[in-house]
Protein backbone atom coordinates (compact mmCIF):
# COMPACT_ATOMS: atom_id res chain seq x y z
CA UNK A 1 0.00 0.00 0.00
CA UNK A 2 1.03 3.37 -0.89
CA UNK A 3 2.19 5.62 2.27
CA UNK A 4 -0.19 8.65 1.35
CA UNK A 5 -2.94 5.82 1.50
CA UNK A 6 -2.01 4.48 4.55
CA UNK A 7 -1.63 7.01 6.45
CA UNK A 8 -5.02 8.16 5.49
CA UNK A 9 -6.32 4.92 6.82
CA UNK A 10 -4.88 5.34 10.03
CA UNK A 11 -5.98 8.66 10.28
CA UNK A 12 -9.77 8.42 9.72
CA UNK A 13 -9.56 4.99 11.72
CA UNK A 14 -8.49 6.96 14.80
CA UNK A 15 -10.80 9.60 14.09
CA UNK A 16 -13.57 6.90 13.51
CA UNK A 17 -13.16 5.37 16.56
CA UNK A 18 -13.07 8.48 18.56
CA UNK A 19 -16.48 9.77 16.60
CA UNK A 20 -17.96 6.82 17.45
CA UNK A 21 -17.13 6.72 21.00
CA UNK A 22 -18.25 10.10 21.65
CA UNK A 23 -21.77 8.72 19.66
CA UNK A 24 -22.20 5.76 22.26
CA UNK A 25 -21.64 8.33 25.14
CA UNK A 26 -23.45 10.74 24.26
CA UNK A 27 -26.24 8.26 23.20
CA UNK A 28 -26.25 6.80 26.62
CA UNK A 29 -26.82 10.10 27.96
CA UNK A 30 -29.79 10.75 25.85
CA UNK A 31 -27.97 13.78 24.34
CA UNK A 32 -29.35 13.32 20.70
CA UNK A 33 -28.25 16.38 19.00
CA UNK A 34 -24.62 15.53 19.91
CA UNK A 35 -24.63 11.93 19.49
CA UNK A 36 -26.27 12.59 15.84
CA UNK A 37 -23.50 14.55 14.80
CA UNK A 38 -20.77 11.78 16.23
CA UNK A 39 -22.88 9.08 14.63
CA UNK A 40 -22.57 10.96 11.12
CA UNK A 41 -18.93 11.56 11.57
CA UNK A 42 -18.28 8.31 12.47
CA UNK A 43 -20.36 6.62 9.22
CA UNK A 44 -18.33 9.41 7.02
CA UNK A 45 -15.35 7.80 8.09
CA UNK A 46 -15.63 4.83 8.11
CA UNK A 47 -16.79 5.52 3.82
CA UNK A 48 -13.38 6.97 3.84
CA UNK A 49 -11.35 4.61 4.84
CA UNK A 50 -13.28 2.50 2.05
CA UNK A 51 -12.55 5.24 -0.99
CA UNK A 52 -9.31 5.35 0.67
CA UNK A 53 -8.29 1.31 0.10
CA UNK A 54 -10.28 1.24 -3.17
CA UNK A 55 -8.53 4.16 -4.65
CA UNK A 56 -4.91 2.49 -3.72
CA UNK A 57 -5.43 -0.61 -6.13
CA UNK A 58 -8.02 1.11 -8.29
CA UNK A 59 -6.03 0.94 -11.78
CA UNK A 60 -4.69 -2.92 -10.71
CA UNK A 61 -7.84 -4.17 -9.17
CA UNK A 62 -9.85 -6.59 -11.69
CA UNK A 63 -12.15 -6.63 -9.04
CA UNK A 64 -12.45 -3.23 -8.40
CA UNK A 65 -16.44 -3.34 -9.81
CA UNK A 66 -17.23 -5.72 -7.15
CA UNK A 67 -14.87 -2.97 -4.69
CA UNK A 68 -16.79 -0.58 -6.02
CA UNK A 69 -20.24 -2.30 -4.96
CA UNK A 70 -18.83 -2.53 -1.55
CA UNK A 71 -17.79 0.99 -1.17
CA UNK A 72 -21.59 2.18 -2.26
CA UNK A 73 -22.64 -0.34 0.45
CA UNK A 74 -20.82 2.33 2.96
CA UNK A 75 -22.04 5.29 1.61
CA UNK A 76 -25.14 4.15 2.06
CA UNK A 77 -24.98 2.82 5.18
CA UNK A 78 -23.99 6.60 6.29
CA UNK A 79 -27.04 7.94 4.83
CA UNK A 80 -28.68 5.72 6.74
CA UNK A 81 -26.91 6.85 10.17
CA UNK A 82 -27.81 10.31 9.40
CA UNK A 83 -30.94 10.00 8.17
CA UNK A 84 -31.48 8.28 11.56
CA UNK A 85 -29.64 10.52 13.41
CA UNK A 86 -32.26 13.09 12.37
CA UNK A 87 -34.89 10.85 12.78
CA UNK A 88 -34.32 10.65 16.60
CA UNK A 89 -34.48 14.41 16.97
CA UNK A 90 -37.67 15.22 14.68
CA UNK A 91 -41.27 14.76 15.29
CA UNK A 92 -44.16 13.60 13.86
CA UNK A 93 -44.30 13.29 10.35
CA UNK A 94 -40.61 14.20 10.03
CA UNK A 95 -39.54 11.40 12.04
CA UNK A 96 -41.25 8.66 10.45
CA UNK A 97 -40.25 9.79 7.04
CA UNK A 98 -36.49 10.21 7.97
CA UNK A 99 -36.97 6.54 9.99
CA UNK A 100 -38.25 5.19 6.44
CA UNK A 101 -35.35 7.13 4.53
CA UNK A 102 -32.94 6.00 6.91
CA UNK A 103 -33.95 1.94 6.44
CA UNK A 104 -34.32 2.37 2.77
CA UNK A 105 -31.00 4.01 2.47
CA UNK A 106 -29.72 0.28 5.30
CA UNK A 107 -31.69 -1.95 2.75
CA UNK A 108 -29.74 -0.38 -0.44
CA UNK A 109 -26.65 -0.64 1.20
CA UNK A 110 -27.38 -4.50 2.27
CA UNK A 111 -28.74 -5.87 -1.05
CA UNK A 112 -25.22 -3.76 -2.91
CA UNK A 113 -22.91 -5.99 -0.47
CA UNK A 114 -25.67 -9.00 -1.18
CA UNK A 115 -24.84 -8.14 -5.44
CA UNK A 116 -21.31 -7.94 -4.57
CA UNK A 117 -20.97 -11.93 -3.61
CA UNK A 118 -23.72 -13.14 -5.78
CA UNK A 119 -22.37 -12.11 -8.72
CA UNK A 120 -18.26 -13.17 -8.37
CA UNK A 121 -19.53 -17.01 -7.05
CA UNK A 122 -22.76 -18.50 -8.76
CA UNK A 123 -22.43 -21.90 -6.99
CA UNK A 124 -22.95 -20.26 -3.76
CA UNK A 125 -26.27 -20.07 -4.72
CA UNK A 126 -28.21 -23.65 -3.43
CA UNK A 127 -26.01 -22.82 0.22
CA UNK A 128 -27.05 -19.42 0.51
CA UNK A 129 -30.47 -20.63 0.43
CA UNK A 130 -30.50 -23.36 2.77
CA UNK A 131 -28.39 -21.26 5.70
CA UNK A 132 -30.74 -17.99 5.19
CA UNK A 133 -33.66 -20.43 5.56
CA UNK A 134 -32.09 -22.41 8.57
CA UNK A 135 -31.24 -18.69 10.22
CA UNK A 136 -34.35 -16.66 8.75
CA UNK A 137 -37.04 -18.08 9.49
CA UNK A 138 -36.63 -18.90 12.93
CA UNK A 139 -35.49 -15.15 14.32
CA UNK A 140 -38.23 -13.38 11.97
CA UNK A 141 -40.91 -16.17 13.83
CA UNK A 142 -39.63 -15.46 17.71
CA UNK A 143 -39.23 -11.59 16.52
CA UNK A 144 -42.93 -11.13 15.50
CA UNK A 145 -43.81 -13.51 18.24
CA UNK A 146 -42.40 -10.86 20.42
CA UNK A 147 -43.21 -7.86 18.77
CA UNK A 148 -47.05 -8.22 19.43
CA UNK A 149 -47.74 -4.27 20.24
CA UNK A 150 -46.47 -2.94 16.84
CA UNK A 151 -48.51 -2.12 14.00
CA UNK A 152 -49.22 -4.45 10.71
CA UNK A 153 -46.88 -1.95 9.23
CA UNK A 154 -43.94 -1.72 11.37
CA UNK A 155 -44.15 -6.23 11.50
CA UNK A 156 -43.83 -5.89 7.45
CA UNK A 157 -40.88 -3.29 7.37
CA UNK A 158 -39.17 -5.14 10.05
CA UNK A 159 -39.71 -8.50 9.12
CA UNK A 160 -38.05 -7.41 5.27
CA UNK A 161 -34.81 -5.31 6.49
CA UNK A 162 -34.27 -8.17 8.95
CA UNK A 163 -34.91 -10.95 5.87
CA UNK A 164 -32.16 -8.56 4.34
CA UNK A 165 -29.74 -8.43 7.11
CA UNK A 166 -29.89 -11.99 7.57
CA UNK A 167 -29.52 -12.51 3.37
CA UNK A 168 -26.31 -10.16 3.91
CA UNK A 169 -24.60 -12.75 6.48
CA UNK A 170 -25.65 -15.87 5.06
CA UNK A 171 -24.45 -15.24 1.30
CA UNK A 172 -20.70 -14.04 2.17
CA UNK A 173 -21.06 -17.05 5.04
CA UNK A 174 -21.79 -19.16 1.67
CA UNK A 175 -18.93 -17.87 -0.49
CA UNK A 176 -16.12 -18.43 2.84
CA UNK A 177 -17.68 -21.70 3.26
CA UNK A 178 -17.24 -22.47 -0.89
CA UNK A 179 -14.29 -20.50 -1.97
CA UNK A 180 -12.75 -20.18 1.03
CA UNK A 181 -11.57 -16.94 0.37
CA UNK A 182 -9.86 -14.49 3.07
CA UNK A 183 -12.00 -11.43 1.82
CA UNK A 184 -15.12 -13.32 2.49
CA UNK A 185 -14.23 -14.94 6.03
CA UNK A 186 -13.72 -10.54 6.98
CA UNK A 187 -16.88 -9.67 5.28
CA UNK A 188 -18.93 -13.02 6.88
CA UNK A 189 -17.45 -11.98 10.09
CA UNK A 190 -18.22 -8.17 9.99
CA UNK A 191 -21.92 -8.80 8.32
CA UNK A 192 -22.42 -11.48 11.37
CA UNK A 193 -21.76 -8.43 13.61
CA UNK A 194 -24.14 -6.24 11.28
CA UNK A 195 -26.93 -8.94 11.83
CA UNK A 196 -26.53 -9.87 15.37
CA UNK A 197 -26.77 -5.49 16.00
CA UNK A 198 -30.02 -5.41 14.45
CA UNK A 199 -31.46 -8.31 16.04
CA UNK A 200 -30.83 -6.88 19.35
CA UNK A 201 -32.15 -3.09 18.25
CA UNK A 202 -35.10 -4.68 17.17
CA UNK A 203 -35.56 -7.27 19.91
CA UNK A 204 -34.89 -4.75 22.46
CA UNK A 205 -37.09 -2.02 20.28
CA UNK A 206 -40.01 -4.51 20.81
CA UNK A 207 -39.18 -5.17 24.80
CA UNK A 208 -41.23 -3.98 27.38
CA UNK A 209 -38.18 -2.21 29.12
CA UNK A 210 -35.66 -1.67 26.43
CA UNK A 211 -32.07 -1.90 28.52
CA UNK A 212 -29.84 1.09 27.73
CA UNK A 213 -27.10 -0.88 28.54
CA UNK A 214 -28.22 -3.37 25.13
CA UNK A 215 -27.87 -0.22 22.97
CA UNK A 216 -24.54 0.28 24.02
CA UNK A 217 -23.89 -3.21 22.83
CA UNK A 218 -25.26 -3.33 19.59
CA UNK A 219 -23.78 -0.49 18.23
CA UNK A 220 -20.11 -1.77 19.32
CA UNK A 221 -21.48 -4.74 17.45
CA UNK A 222 -22.64 -2.11 14.21
CA UNK A 223 -19.37 -0.10 14.09
CA UNK A 224 -17.40 -3.72 14.49
CA UNK A 225 -19.56 -4.63 11.48
CA UNK A 226 -18.58 -1.53 9.73
CA UNK A 227 -14.60 -1.27 10.41
CA UNK A 228 -14.32 -4.92 9.24
CA UNK A 229 -16.51 -4.46 5.97
CA UNK A 230 -14.42 -1.09 5.14
CA UNK A 231 -11.59 -3.33 5.62
CA UNK A 232 -12.20 -6.05 3.32
CA UNK A 233 -10.94 -3.54 0.47
CA UNK A 234 -7.39 -4.38 2.19
CA UNK A 235 -7.11 -7.57 0.06
CA UNK A 236 -5.33 -7.64 -3.24
CA UNK A 237 -7.60 -10.09 -4.01
CA UNK A 238 -11.84 -11.21 -3.65
CA UNK A 239 -11.12 -15.00 -4.44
Amino acid sequence: MINFFLYAVFFFLICGLTFESLFIYYDYKRRLIHAGWFKSLAAFCFVLIGVSLFSDNLLYDCFYYWKLLICLGLFFGMLGDIFRAVCKVSTGTKSKLFNLAGTAAFITGHLLYITTWLTIENHILFPYLIILSVIAVPTIIFILKKGKRTSKGEKILGTVYLLIVISMFCVSFSEMLVTKASMAKQFALGSFFFMTSDIITIGNSIAHRPHKRLRALNLLNYYAGQILIAFCLLFDKIL
